[in-house]
């Protein structure tokens, strides 16, 4: 009714399968861009969470650790962190290094500054995160009072790290068997809205090009069962609009037929007299009148 395919300004030829393959991959891309960040966001939590959550058990397993050990001889004391795997290190009440498991206490410098022995001489509890000057690696270090001195355990962060890595290829296994099943479903639910959305493009097409007896078939009561009404609506809306708009030209063009009638007649009619008072004027003109 308004146009053809092909005009300017009107949508081509519409191609349903081709609009429905470009919105389902839209849709599945950006469904498994929002997977891939939730992902990332988990993974980017659960690593701090767990590098929190096994720094507070570490400490509070070196504390323990060490009050057991500081019930126990200097060799006896060593025997045992080596056993498991701690580095151990006793120092007097001035700060300087008697014991150390890992170490000559001759060549290591005065500890009294350090901040976790420095708490541990005033009779409490110290930690401490630093780089050992001594091995050049990343230690958790905890002190523990030892008579006058101190008693210190230090565990390497790396074995932090390692626990905290494992957890994450643990969950990224995780992640990965449960990302194909959502992408599945996503895969699913795009499918469906995308042959919906390709409905509404198709119908919308149809009216751009006239065809005002389209009716776009909805019985969901979701957002596009909502547009695809609305649609529907606007398109009756239209056809009655257009109706209108025909039935008034047709008035239009039976009163323009009317008007010609009217002037043909009418000057049909005034034709004659004019023509005997024209005639007149011409007698009186040449002279009739003396």
């Amino acid at each position: 009714m308004f146009g053809e395919p092909g005009l300017p300004g009107l949508p081509g030829p519409y191609d349903g399968s081709k609009v429905t393959s470009r919105i389902f991959a839209k849709l599945v891309f950006a469904g498994a861009c929002m997977l891939l960040v939730a992902l990332a966001a988990v993974d980017i939590l659960i690593s701090r969470v767990a590098e929190t959550h096994y720094r507070e058990t570490l400490i509070r397993d070196l504390r323990s650790t060490g009050e057991m050990l500081a019930l126990c001889p200097p060799g006896q004391a060593t025997e045992l962190a080596r056993a498991a795997v701690l580095r151990l290190t006793i120092v007097d009440d001035a700060g300087r290094v008697r014991v150390d498991s890992d170490a000559d206490p001759l060549h290591m410098e005065s500890h009294r500054e350090r901040p976790e022995i420095r708490e541990a001489l005033s009779g409490r509890h110290g930690t401490s995160i630093r780089r050992s000057p001594t091995l050049g690696i990343d230690f958790l270090y905890v002190a523990v009072p030892y008579g006058k001195g101190a008693l210190r355990l230090a565990m390497p962060l790396s074995d932090v790290s390692r626990q905290v890595n494992s957890l994450r290829l643990q969950t990224f296994k995780a992640a990965l068997i449960a990302f194909f099943p959502a992408i599945l479903v996503a895969g699913f639910f795009a499918r469906r809205v995308s042959r919906r959305l390709a409905r509404i493009i198709e119908f919308s097409t149809k009216l751009a090009k006239g065809d005002l007896t389209a009716k776009l078939h909805s019985s969901s009561g979701d957002e596009l069962g909502i547009l695809a009404t609305t649609l529907n609506e606007t398109a009756r809306n239209l056809e009655q609009t257009f109706g209108q708009l025909q039935s008034e030209r047709k008035e239009m063009e039976k009163l323009d037929r009317v008007r010609k009638d009217f002037v043909i007649n009418v000057s049909h009619e005034l034709r004659t007299p004019l023509a005997s008072i024209q005639g007149y004027t011409e007698t009186l003109l040449d002279g009739a009148l003396h």
